[in-house]
């Protein structure tokens, strides 16, 4: 009669020599002595842990490789962050009873580690929320001097992934002396409504840079455009996922959809709808899952849904950066920015334009078109 081999016959007890030796713990840290070291089959296993330990680094650290069009985003924040401090400290150097004023908010909705790799230099590019801090702190400490005004900034960093929240602590810490910054892991959408309250009257900049649809609920974007007092908003607008989900979408709803696996699909266009705020056959209905009908559509419906208050000076309005792979000469995302000041607005445009001119080497004297949406 043919026996079958024990699923764990690799380990066969004539090849494992069960001399366990000593565990050396020093400081946190083991020493397996001779038990790996006589058993071959558990040299492998631990060979192998290895490799893909290595593998999770590499794919970890080709991750936050920088992009050439992250680095322009980073610009472009930086760019404005610089005249936006400028703005609002000098409103209450002029107005000091603006008590709210003293203490101007920056809120990355998505952080990140803090830091970028490139060209093979592990963490050597700053990422936004080390921007932010650098450039309040700079700011901060110019005014200061000149005025002898104290102006108390704070920065509120938001991330979900535990490991990369540990990571940007670490990376904030020499500044923490400086300003006021706290890190806050968790989901954006259950943290950004504590945030927002906690800004109160004062000025604040949101930096919404979301990897995707499915991390961007209406509602919650509804907590930064409704919020009490000033507020400018740069967010992230990534195309596929929404064209994508729209044309899964209109496959069911024509009956040409292939797939075998109905109740997932369905559960991903609730992600859509989370995103938009609109039932998924109004939305097909309007944008025709047009990349321009859908981001305007977007706009109109989640970033301009406060517009309708009877305070004009209150109401936003929008324009738009298309950011694209030079390399490929694809769209990758729309850069929206929203603000309900027209002064902010020109400023962007004028960081925009730059940007744009500078991306694709433009040498004449014509400005590039900012697609604005009011």
């Amino acid at each position: 009669m043919n026996k079958r081999a024990a699923v764990n016959s690799h380990f066969a007890s004539g090849r494992v020599a069960c001399k366990l030796g000593a565990l050396c713990f020093y400081s946190s840290s083991v020493q397996v002595d001779s038990f790996v070291l006589r058993n071959p089959p558990l040299r492998q296993v631990l060979n192998i842990n290895d490799q893909l330990k290595k593998i999770y680094t590499m794919i970890k650290s080709d991750y936050w490789n920088i992009k050439p069009h992250t680095e322009r985003k980073l610009e472009i924040l930086d760019k404005y962050l610089n005249a936006w401090c400028d703005i609002i400290f000098k409103y209450y150097q002029k107005n000091p009873s603006w008590t709210a004023w003293q203490t101007p908010f920056f809120v990355d909705c998505f952080s990140g580690r803090g830091m970028y790799h490139k060209n093979g230099k592990l963490d050597s590019i700053k990422g936004s929320p080390i921007v932010a801090i650098e450039k309040f702190i700079e700011k901060k400490n110019l005014f200061e001097q000149k005025f002898n005004i104290s102006i108390k900034p704070k920065i509120r960093l938001i991330e979900f992934v535990p490991e990369y929240a540990q990571e940007l602590e670490s990376f904030i810490k020499p500044f923490s002396n400086d300003i006021d910054i706290n890190v806050l892991c968790g989901d954006f959408n259950d943290l950004i409504g504590s945030v927002v309250k906690e800004t109160g009257y004062s000025p604040t900049f949101f930096f919404v840079d979301a990897g995707g649809i499915k991390e961007l609920k209406k509602e919650s974007v509804e907590k930064i455009v409704t919020k009490n007092g000033a507020r400018d908003i740069l967010l992230n607008y990534v195309v596929d996922g929404q064209i994508r989900i729209g044309g899964l979408a209109q496959s069911i709803f024509d009956g040409t959809y292939k797939g075998n696996r109905i109740e997932g699909a369905f559960k991903t266009i609730e992600r859509l709808e989370d995103f938009t705020g609109m039932e998924i056959a109004k939305f097909l209905e309007e944008t025709n899952n047009d990349y321009r009908d859908a981001l305007t559509t977007y706009v109109d419906n989640v970033l301009h849904a406060n517009n309708k208050v009877n305070k004009e000076t209150d109401r936003l309005q929008t324009i738009v950066y298309d950011m694209k792979d030079t390399k490929r000469q694809k769209l990758v995302y729309y850069l929206l920015f929203s603000t309900r000041k027209s002064v902010a607005s020109d400023v962007m445009k004028s960081i925009f334009k730059d940007s744009k001119k500078r991306e694709t080497n433009q040498t004449s004297f014509f400005d590039p078109e900012i697609w604005e949406i009011k």
